[in-house]
């Protein structure tokens, strides 16, 4: 289970390596910062591997503030993936 976790974070990565590809050769010197921000949000999303891995080996896990943290950080990652990708249809 937690190798599948992290072959799906890898392909997410690497899609967010496609998108940013394409927001800087649609805005240029400006799309720097969008693509910036859509890898940024694609590696923070490792957050939910790191979830899927510590509930898998530790049993309290899913009870302490570290989960809740690690989730909050992987929710921010989807947003600033989300986020840096809405400048790519405009």
């Amino acid at each position: 289970m937690g190798l599948v976790a992290l072959i799906l974070w890898g392909m997410f990565l690497l899609l967010s390596f496609v998108f940013a590809g394409a927001i800087g050769l649609q805005r240029g010197r400006k799309g720097i910062i969008w693509a910036g921000i859509t890898v940024l949000g694609a590696a923070l999303t490792y957050a939910f591997v790191c979830v899927v891995l510590g509930v898998l080996e530790l049993e309290g896990y899913l009870k302490s503030m570290s989960f809740v943290f690690t989730v909050g950080v992987g929710v921010a990652g989807l947003f600033l993936f989300g986020w840096g990708v809405t400048k790519l249809r405009r």
